[in-house]
Protein backbone atom coordinates (compact mmCIF):
# COMPACT_ATOMS: atom_id res chain seq x y z
CA UNK A 1 0.00 0.00 0.00
CA UNK A 2 1.15 3.51 -0.83
CA UNK A 3 -1.06 6.49 0.04
CA UNK A 4 -0.04 9.41 -2.17
CA UNK A 5 -2.34 12.07 -0.68
CA UNK A 6 -4.44 12.20 2.43
CA UNK A 7 -6.15 15.27 3.81
CA UNK A 8 -8.95 15.88 6.28
CA UNK A 9 -9.06 19.53 5.19
CA UNK A 10 -7.70 20.81 8.52
CA UNK A 11 -5.15 23.26 7.08
CA UNK A 12 -6.04 26.91 6.45
CA UNK A 13 -4.32 27.03 3.07
CA UNK A 14 -6.10 24.55 0.80
CA UNK A 15 -2.87 23.81 -1.09
CA UNK A 16 -1.17 22.70 2.13
CA UNK A 17 -3.17 19.48 1.99
CA UNK A 18 -0.96 18.26 -0.87
CA UNK A 19 -2.67 19.70 -3.93
CA UNK A 20 -0.65 21.53 -6.58
CA UNK A 21 -2.88 24.19 -8.09
CA UNK A 22 -5.97 26.04 -6.91
CA UNK A 23 -7.97 27.23 -9.92
CA UNK A 24 -10.03 30.04 -8.44
CA UNK A 25 -12.76 31.96 -10.27
CA UNK A 26 -12.50 35.71 -10.69
CA UNK A 27 -14.90 38.30 -9.33
CA UNK A 28 -16.62 40.88 -11.49
CA UNK A 29 -13.55 43.08 -11.04
CA UNK A 30 -11.32 40.45 -12.62
CA UNK A 31 -9.39 39.49 -9.48
CA UNK A 32 -9.16 35.93 -8.21
CA UNK A 33 -11.73 35.06 -5.57
CA UNK A 34 -9.86 32.82 -3.09
CA UNK A 35 -12.96 32.18 -0.97
CA UNK A 36 -14.39 29.84 -3.61
CA UNK A 37 -12.69 26.96 -1.73
CA UNK A 38 -12.06 27.59 1.97
CA UNK A 39 -11.73 25.66 5.20
CA UNK A 40 -15.01 25.51 7.10
CA UNK A 41 -16.15 24.13 10.46
CA UNK A 42 -19.83 24.19 9.51
CA UNK A 43 -19.69 20.59 8.26
CA UNK A 44 -16.98 17.96 8.63
CA UNK A 45 -16.64 14.22 7.98
CA UNK A 46 -13.34 13.76 9.78
CA UNK A 47 -11.54 16.05 12.21
CA UNK A 48 -13.07 19.50 12.74
CA UNK A 49 -13.10 21.05 9.27
CA UNK A 50 -13.98 20.45 5.65
CA UNK A 51 -13.48 22.44 2.45
CA UNK A 52 -16.47 24.52 1.43
CA UNK A 53 -16.78 24.92 -2.35
CA UNK A 54 -18.76 27.98 -3.50
CA UNK A 55 -19.36 29.13 -7.09
CA UNK A 56 -21.73 31.81 -8.38
CA UNK A 57 -23.15 32.22 -11.87
CA UNK A 58 -21.74 35.77 -12.10
CA UNK A 59 -18.18 34.63 -11.35
CA UNK A 60 -15.61 35.14 -14.07
CA UNK A 61 -13.37 32.54 -15.62
CA UNK A 62 -10.67 30.83 -13.58
CA UNK A 63 -6.99 30.71 -14.44
CA UNK A 64 -7.43 28.02 -17.10
CA UNK A 65 -10.80 29.10 -18.45
CA UNK A 66 -14.50 28.76 -17.69
CA UNK A 67 -16.23 28.95 -14.34
CA UNK A 68 -14.59 26.64 -11.88
CA UNK A 69 -13.17 26.30 -8.38
CA UNK A 70 -10.93 23.23 -8.38
CA UNK A 71 -7.87 21.73 -6.75
CA UNK A 72 -5.52 19.67 -8.93
CA UNK A 73 -3.22 16.73 -8.17
CA UNK A 74 -0.65 14.95 -10.36
CA UNK A 75 -0.71 17.88 -12.80
CA UNK A 76 2.73 17.29 -14.24
CA UNK A 77 4.53 16.55 -17.49
CA UNK A 78 6.09 13.66 -15.58
CA UNK A 79 2.97 12.25 -13.87
CA UNK A 80 2.79 9.46 -11.33
CA UNK A 81 1.28 6.67 -13.41
CA UNK A 82 0.84 4.32 -10.45
CA UNK A 83 -2.24 6.15 -9.10
CA UNK A 84 -5.43 4.08 -9.05
CA UNK A 85 -7.54 4.73 -5.91
CA UNK A 86 -9.35 7.95 -4.99
CA UNK A 87 -11.81 8.66 -2.18
CA UNK A 88 -13.75 11.75 -1.11
CA UNK A 89 -16.74 12.55 1.09
CA UNK A 90 -19.27 15.20 -0.04
CA UNK A 91 -22.07 17.01 1.77
CA UNK A 92 -24.71 18.65 -0.42
CA UNK A 93 -26.96 21.06 1.54
CA UNK A 94 -30.46 21.18 0.08
CA UNK A 95 -30.46 24.98 0.48
CA UNK A 96 -27.35 25.59 -1.65
CA UNK A 97 -27.32 22.69 -4.12
CA UNK A 98 -30.62 23.39 -5.82
CA UNK A 99 -31.96 21.43 -8.77
CA UNK A 100 -30.28 22.67 -11.96
CA UNK A 101 -30.43 21.27 -15.49
CA UNK A 102 -27.09 22.93 -16.25
CA UNK A 103 -24.74 20.16 -15.22
CA UNK A 104 -21.38 20.50 -13.50
CA UNK A 105 -18.46 18.24 -12.70
CA UNK A 106 -17.49 17.73 -9.06
CA UNK A 107 -14.48 15.50 -9.76
CA UNK A 108 -12.67 14.82 -13.02
CA UNK A 109 -9.57 13.13 -14.33
CA UNK A 110 -8.39 15.47 -17.06
CA UNK A 111 -6.31 14.70 -20.12
CA UNK A 112 -2.92 16.36 -20.44
CA UNK A 113 -1.61 16.65 -23.97
CA UNK A 114 1.25 18.81 -25.15
CA UNK A 115 -0.56 20.22 -28.17
CA UNK A 116 -4.27 20.11 -27.41
CA UNK A 117 -6.85 19.63 -24.69
CA UNK A 118 -10.21 17.94 -24.68
CA UNK A 119 -12.92 16.68 -22.37
CA UNK A 120 -11.78 14.62 -19.39
CA UNK A 121 -11.76 10.88 -20.10
CA UNK A 122 -13.49 10.23 -16.76
CA UNK A 123 -15.58 12.52 -14.55
CA UNK A 124 -18.53 12.58 -12.17
CA UNK A 125 -21.25 15.13 -12.91
CA UNK A 126 -24.36 16.42 -11.17
CA UNK A 127 -27.43 17.29 -13.27
CA UNK A 128 -31.05 17.61 -12.14
CA UNK A 129 -30.03 16.35 -8.68
CA UNK A 130 -28.59 13.11 -10.08
CA UNK A 131 -25.04 11.77 -10.28
CA UNK A 132 -23.78 10.93 -13.78
CA UNK A 133 -20.54 9.27 -14.84
CA UNK A 134 -19.13 10.71 -18.07
CA UNK A 135 -16.59 8.70 -20.06
CA UNK A 136 -14.61 9.80 -23.16
CA UNK A 137 -11.83 8.06 -25.07
CA UNK A 138 -10.13 7.80 -28.46
CA UNK A 139 -8.61 4.98 -30.50
CA UNK A 140 -6.27 7.29 -32.44
CA UNK A 141 -4.13 10.29 -31.51
CA UNK A 142 -6.68 12.93 -30.59
CA UNK A 143 -4.46 15.96 -31.21
CA UNK A 144 -3.86 15.01 -34.85
CA UNK A 145 -7.30 13.47 -35.42
CA UNK A 146 -9.93 15.11 -33.27
CA UNK A 147 -12.62 13.11 -35.05
CA UNK A 148 -11.34 10.04 -33.19
CA UNK A 149 -12.93 11.19 -29.92
CA UNK A 150 -15.73 8.94 -28.63
CA UNK A 151 -18.14 10.27 -26.01
CA UNK A 152 -19.29 11.56 -23.74
CA UNK A 153 -20.92 8.31 -22.68
CA UNK A 154 -23.15 9.02 -19.67
CA UNK A 155 -24.31 6.58 -17.00
CA UNK A 156 -26.82 7.62 -14.34
CA UNK A 157 -25.83 6.64 -10.79
CA UNK A 158 -28.95 7.81 -9.00
CA UNK A 159 -30.18 10.72 -6.91
CA UNK A 160 -27.87 13.08 -5.00
CA UNK A 161 -28.51 12.61 -1.26
CA UNK A 162 -29.00 16.01 0.42
CA UNK A 163 -28.10 17.14 3.95
CA UNK A 164 -25.93 14.10 4.68
CA UNK A 165 -22.38 12.96 4.06
CA UNK A 166 -21.90 10.76 1.00
CA UNK A 167 -18.72 8.67 0.72
CA UNK A 168 -17.32 7.92 -2.74
CA UNK A 169 -14.47 5.62 -3.77
CA UNK A 170 -13.13 5.57 -7.33
CA UNK A 171 -10.82 3.06 -8.98
CA UNK A 172 -9.45 4.44 -12.25
CA UNK A 173 -6.86 2.80 -14.48
CA UNK A 174 -6.39 4.94 -17.62
CA UNK A 175 -5.52 2.78 -20.62
CA UNK A 176 -5.76 3.00 -24.40
CA UNK A 177 -6.24 -0.78 -24.58
CA UNK A 178 -8.98 -3.10 -23.37
CA UNK A 179 -7.25 -3.38 -19.99
CA UNK A 180 -8.52 -0.01 -18.75
CA UNK A 181 -10.93 -0.03 -15.81
CA UNK A 182 -13.27 2.30 -13.95
CA UNK A 183 -15.25 1.47 -10.81
CA UNK A 184 -17.35 3.77 -8.63
CA UNK A 185 -18.70 3.05 -5.13
CA UNK A 186 -21.07 5.26 -3.13
CA UNK A 187 -21.44 4.44 0.57
CA UNK A 188 -19.72 1.10 -0.05
CA UNK A 189 -22.13 0.10 -2.81
CA UNK A 190 -20.63 -0.53 -6.26
CA UNK A 191 -22.68 1.61 -8.68
CA UNK A 192 -20.55 1.56 -11.83
CA UNK A 193 -18.04 -0.82 -13.39
CA UNK A 194 -16.42 -0.60 -16.83
CA UNK A 195 -13.52 -2.44 -18.47
CA UNK A 196 -12.09 -1.23 -21.78
CA UNK A 197 -10.46 1.86 -23.29
CA UNK A 198 -10.53 4.59 -20.64
CA UNK A 199 -8.43 7.47 -21.93
CA UNK A 200 -7.16 9.24 -25.06
CA UNK A 201 -4.39 8.04 -27.36
CA UNK A 202 -1.66 10.69 -27.23
CA UNK A 203 -2.53 12.03 -23.77
CA UNK A 204 -0.34 11.87 -20.70
CA UNK A 205 -1.65 10.15 -17.59
CA UNK A 206 -4.88 11.99 -16.58
CA UNK A 207 -4.62 14.20 -13.50
CA UNK A 208 -7.18 14.80 -10.76
CA UNK A 209 -9.30 17.96 -10.45
CA UNK A 210 -11.75 18.19 -7.58
CA UNK A 211 -14.16 20.97 -6.67
CA UNK A 212 -16.71 22.33 -9.13
CA UNK A 213 -16.54 23.02 -12.85
CA UNK A 214 -19.70 24.57 -14.29
CA UNK A 215 -18.92 25.38 -17.90
CA UNK A 216 -22.53 26.12 -18.84
CA UNK A 217 -22.72 29.28 -16.73
CA UNK A 218 -21.98 32.38 -18.82
CA UNK A 219 -21.13 34.94 -16.16
CA UNK A 220 -24.64 36.37 -15.93
CA UNK A 221 -27.24 36.08 -13.21
CA UNK A 222 -29.27 32.87 -13.66
CA UNK A 223 -31.46 30.77 -11.41
CA UNK A 224 -30.22 28.97 -9.44
CA UNK A 225 -27.25 31.30 -9.28
CA UNK A 226 -25.06 29.53 -6.73
CA UNK A 227 -23.74 26.08 -5.91
CA UNK A 228 -22.21 25.44 -2.52
CA UNK A 229 -21.24 22.12 -0.98
CA UNK A 230 -18.58 20.61 1.28
CA UNK A 231 -15.87 18.00 0.68
CA UNK A 232 -13.71 16.22 3.23
CA UNK A 233 -11.49 13.20 3.80
CA UNK A 234 -9.75 13.07 0.42
CA UNK A 235 -7.50 10.06 -0.20
CA UNK A 236 -5.38 9.04 -3.20
CA UNK A 237 -3.48 5.74 -3.38
CA UNK A 238 -1.50 3.73 -5.92
CA UNK A 239 -1.91 0.37 -7.64
CA UNK A 240 -0.47 -1.55 -4.67
CA UNK A 241 -3.41 -0.43 -2.53
CA UNK A 242 -6.87 -1.91 -2.03
CA UNK A 243 -10.36 -0.55 -1.43
CA UNK A 244 -10.07 -0.66 2.36
CA UNK A 245 -6.98 1.58 2.30
CA UNK A 246 -8.99 4.62 1.17
CA UNK A 247 -12.63 3.92 2.09
CA UNK A 248 -14.70 4.82 5.11
CA UNK A 249 -16.55 1.59 5.78
CA UNK A 250 -19.90 1.89 7.57
CA UNK A 251 -20.36 -0.48 10.51
CA UNK A 252 -23.13 -2.24 8.58
CA UNK A 253 -22.60 -2.01 4.80
CA UNK A 254 -25.84 -1.66 2.87
CA UNK A 255 -27.10 -4.71 0.98
CA UNK A 256 -28.61 -3.89 -2.41
CA UNK A 257 -32.24 -4.79 -3.13
CA UNK A 258 -33.05 -8.10 -4.77
CA UNK A 259 -34.96 -7.30 -7.98
CA UNK A 260 -36.62 -9.43 -10.65
CA UNK A 261 -38.50 -8.15 -13.68
CA UNK A 262 -40.50 -11.29 -14.46
CA UNK A 263 -40.24 -13.79 -17.29
CA UNK A 264 -40.02 -12.65 -20.89
CA UNK A 265 -43.17 -12.96 -23.00
CA UNK A 266 -44.19 -13.17 -26.65
CA UNK A 267 -47.44 -11.56 -27.84
CA UNK A 268 -49.42 -12.25 -31.02
CA UNK A 269 -49.13 -9.86 -33.94
CA UNK A 270 -52.39 -8.04 -33.16
CA UNK A 271 -51.43 -7.30 -29.54
CA UNK A 272 -51.14 -3.61 -28.64
CA UNK A 273 -50.97 -3.83 -24.83
CA UNK A 274 -49.47 -6.10 -22.19
CA UNK A 275 -48.29 -6.16 -18.61
CA UNK A 276 -45.13 -6.14 -16.51
CA UNK A 277 -44.82 -7.73 -13.06
CA UNK A 278 -41.64 -7.58 -11.00
CA UNK A 279 -40.49 -8.19 -7.44
CA UNK A 280 -38.28 -6.11 -5.17
CA UNK A 281 -37.17 -6.95 -1.63
CA UNK A 282 -34.51 -5.52 0.68
CA UNK A 283 -33.00 -7.85 3.27
CA UNK A 284 -31.61 -5.07 5.47
CA UNK A 285 -34.22 -2.35 5.01
CA UNK A 286 -37.12 -1.32 2.87
CA UNK A 287 -37.78 -0.45 -0.77
CA UNK A 288 -38.02 3.35 -1.04
CA UNK A 289 -38.93 3.66 -4.71
CA UNK A 290 -39.58 1.68 -7.88
CA UNK A 291 -39.29 2.71 -11.51
CA UNK A 292 -40.09 0.87 -14.74
CA UNK A 293 -38.40 2.27 -17.86
CA UNK A 294 -38.13 1.14 -21.46
CA UNK A 295 -34.56 0.32 -22.51
CA UNK A 296 -35.18 -0.36 -26.20
CA UNK A 297 -37.91 -1.21 -28.68
CA UNK A 298 -39.34 -0.43 -32.12
CA UNK A 299 -41.25 2.55 -30.66
CA UNK A 300 -41.84 4.20 -27.27
CA UNK A 301 -44.50 2.28 -25.36
CA UNK A 302 -46.57 3.90 -22.61
CA UNK A 303 -46.01 2.55 -19.08
CA UNK A 304 -49.24 3.16 -17.17
CA UNK A 305 -47.92 3.05 -13.58
CA UNK A 306 -44.11 3.09 -13.78
CA UNK A 307 -43.63 3.29 -9.99
CA UNK A 308 -45.61 0.11 -9.21
CA UNK A 309 -44.41 -3.49 -9.25
CA UNK A 310 -47.20 -4.42 -11.69
CA UNK A 311 -48.14 -2.17 -14.57
CA UNK A 312 -49.69 -2.29 -18.00
CA UNK A 313 -47.88 -1.24 -21.17
CA UNK A 314 -49.71 0.12 -24.20
CA UNK A 315 -48.99 1.32 -27.71
CA UNK A 316 -47.10 -1.83 -28.70
CA UNK A 317 -46.23 -2.61 -32.30
CA UNK A 318 -44.41 -5.67 -33.74
CA UNK A 319 -40.83 -5.90 -32.53
CA UNK A 320 -38.72 -6.64 -29.45
CA UNK A 321 -39.00 -4.46 -26.33
CA UNK A 322 -36.74 -4.44 -23.27
CA UNK A 323 -38.02 -3.02 -19.99
CA UNK A 324 -36.05 -2.38 -16.77
CA UNK A 325 -37.31 -2.38 -13.19
CA UNK A 326 -35.10 -0.32 -10.87
CA UNK A 327 -35.48 -0.42 -7.10
CA UNK A 328 -33.92 1.99 -4.59
CA UNK A 329 -33.73 1.03 -0.93
CA UNK A 330 -33.94 3.26 2.15
CA UNK A 331 -30.15 3.61 2.20
CA UNK A 332 -29.91 4.78 -1.40
CA UNK A 333 -28.78 1.44 -2.81
CA UNK A 334 -29.94 0.82 -6.36
CA UNK A 335 -30.46 -2.49 -8.18
CA UNK A 336 -32.29 -3.37 -11.36
CA UNK A 337 -33.42 -6.23 -13.60
CA UNK A 338 -34.65 -6.45 -17.18
CA UNK A 339 -37.28 -8.39 -19.09
CA UNK A 340 -38.41 -8.51 -22.72
CA UNK A 341 -41.73 -8.39 -24.51
CA UNK A 342 -41.91 -9.37 -28.17
CA UNK A 343 -44.87 -8.60 -30.43
CA UNK A 344 -44.73 -11.21 -33.18
CA UNK A 345 -44.05 -10.28 -36.80
CA UNK A 346 -46.27 -12.01 -39.39
CA UNK A 347 -44.65 -14.50 -41.78
CA UNK A 348 -43.75 -13.18 -45.24
CA UNK A 349 -44.99 -14.96 -48.39
CA UNK A 350 -43.76 -14.53 -51.96
CA UNK A 351 -45.59 -16.73 -54.48
CA UNK A 352 -43.05 -17.42 -57.20
CA UNK A 353 -44.97 -19.43 -59.80
CA UNK A 354 -43.15 -19.92 -63.11
CA UNK A 355 -46.00 -18.29 -65.04
CA UNK A 356 -49.62 -17.33 -64.51
CA UNK A 357 -50.78 -18.17 -68.10
CA UNK A 358 -50.93 -21.66 -69.53
CA UNK A 359 -52.14 -22.92 -72.90
CA UNK A 360 -55.46 -24.66 -73.17
CA UNK A 361 -55.08 -28.33 -72.49
CA UNK A 362 -52.77 -27.88 -69.51
CA UNK A 363 -54.01 -30.11 -66.70
CA UNK A 364 -51.12 -29.93 -64.20
CA UNK A 365 -48.89 -27.11 -62.91
CA UNK A 366 -46.55 -26.41 -60.01
CA UNK A 367 -47.11 -23.67 -57.40
CA UNK A 368 -43.93 -22.35 -55.79
CA UNK A 369 -43.49 -20.08 -52.75
CA UNK A 370 -40.66 -18.41 -50.84
CA UNK A 371 -41.64 -17.98 -47.19
CA UNK A 372 -39.76 -16.49 -44.23
CA UNK A 373 -40.35 -15.49 -40.61
CA UNK A 374 -38.06 -12.72 -39.32
CA UNK A 375 -38.50 -13.53 -35.62
CA UNK A 376 -39.18 -17.26 -35.60
CA UNK A 377 -39.91 -20.21 -37.86
CA UNK A 378 -42.69 -21.54 -40.10
CA UNK A 379 -44.82 -24.16 -38.38
CA UNK A 380 -47.21 -25.08 -41.20
CA UNK A 381 -48.23 -24.52 -44.86
CA UNK A 382 -51.67 -24.95 -46.38
CA UNK A 383 -52.57 -24.58 -50.07
CA UNK A 384 -56.23 -24.18 -51.05
CA UNK A 385 -58.39 -23.54 -54.10
CA UNK A 386 -60.20 -20.22 -53.66
CA UNK A 387 -62.09 -20.18 -56.97
CA UNK A 388 -62.01 -21.95 -60.35
CA UNK A 389 -63.96 -23.81 -63.03
CA UNK A 390 -63.17 -27.27 -61.65
CA UNK A 391 -62.13 -29.12 -58.54
CA UNK A 392 -58.40 -29.83 -58.30
CA UNK A 393 -56.05 -32.00 -56.27
CA UNK A 394 -52.81 -30.87 -54.60
CA UNK A 395 -49.90 -33.28 -54.51
CA UNK A 396 -48.29 -31.73 -51.38
CA UNK A 397 -50.76 -29.21 -49.94
CA UNK A 398 -48.83 -28.80 -46.68
CA UNK A 399 -45.47 -27.91 -48.23
CA UNK A 400 -44.14 -24.66 -49.68
CA UNK A 401 -44.18 -26.11 -53.23
CA UNK A 402 -46.98 -28.25 -54.56
CA UNK A 403 -48.28 -29.72 -57.80
CA UNK A 404 -51.88 -29.07 -58.90
CA UNK A 405 -53.82 -31.63 -61.01
CA UNK A 406 -57.26 -31.66 -62.65
CA UNK A 407 -57.13 -28.26 -64.39
CA UNK A 408 -59.39 -27.22 -67.25
CA UNK A 409 -59.63 -23.99 -69.23
CA UNK A 410 -60.53 -20.98 -67.13
CA UNK A 411 -59.20 -18.79 -64.31
CA UNK A 412 -58.20 -20.28 -60.97
CA UNK A 413 -57.30 -18.55 -57.69
CA UNK A 414 -55.08 -20.40 -55.26
CA UNK A 415 -54.15 -19.36 -51.72
CA UNK A 416 -51.25 -20.27 -49.46
CA UNK A 417 -51.64 -19.81 -45.70
CA UNK A 418 -48.53 -20.13 -43.53
CA UNK A 419 -48.52 -20.18 -39.74
CA UNK A 420 -45.43 -19.38 -37.67
CA UNK A 421 -44.23 -20.94 -34.42
CA UNK A 422 -46.17 -18.33 -32.42
CA UNK A 423 -49.51 -19.17 -34.05
CA UNK A 424 -49.80 -16.09 -36.30
CA UNK A 425 -50.76 -16.65 -39.95
CA UNK A 426 -50.37 -14.87 -43.28
CA UNK A 427 -52.20 -15.67 -46.53
CA UNK A 428 -51.34 -14.78 -50.11
CA UNK A 429 -53.11 -15.57 -53.41
CA UNK A 430 -52.12 -16.15 -57.02
CA UNK A 431 -54.30 -16.31 -60.15
CA UNK A 432 -53.68 -18.90 -62.91
CA UNK A 433 -55.28 -18.70 -66.38
CA UNK A 434 -55.57 -21.67 -68.71
CA UNK A 435 -56.75 -20.68 -72.19
CA UNK A 436 -55.86 -20.59 -75.88
CA UNK A 437 -52.64 -18.61 -76.17
CA UNK A 438 -52.97 -14.94 -76.96
CA UNK A 439 -50.44 -15.22 -79.82
CA UNK A 440 -52.40 -18.07 -81.40
CA UNK A 441 -55.60 -16.00 -81.25
CA UNK A 442 -53.89 -13.13 -83.07
CA UNK A 443 -52.52 -15.41 -85.75
CA UNK A 444 -55.97 -16.91 -86.41
CA UNK A 445 -57.50 -13.43 -86.57
CA UNK A 446 -54.96 -12.27 -89.17
CA UNK A 447 -55.67 -15.31 -91.29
Amino acid sequence: MAIKLTTDCEKTNVLDGGFQVYEAPTSNGGTARPDAIVRSNVRFRNGSFSYKVHLESTDGNAQFGNRRAELTFNNSNNPDTTLRWYAVSWYFPAATTLTDNREHAIIQWHDKSANCSTSPPFSLHVKNDRFRVARNYSTADYCSNQGSKVGPIFTDLGAVPKDQWVDFVFYYFPSTTSSGEIRVWMNDVLLYSFVGITTYVGSLFPYLKIGIYKWLWNGTLVSPNVVEFFMDRIRIADSSSVYADVAITPSTPNILPNVTAGNSAVYSNSTTSGSLTGTATDSDGTIASLLWTQVEGPNIAAITTPTALTTTITGLIPGLYTFKLQATDNSGGVASAQTTRRVNYLPSINLKTNTTFYNSGTTSINLISVVSDSDGSIASYQWALVDGPSAVTFTTPTLGTTGVNGLVSGVYRFSLTVTDNNGDSSTSEVSITIATSYKLKIRKKLQ
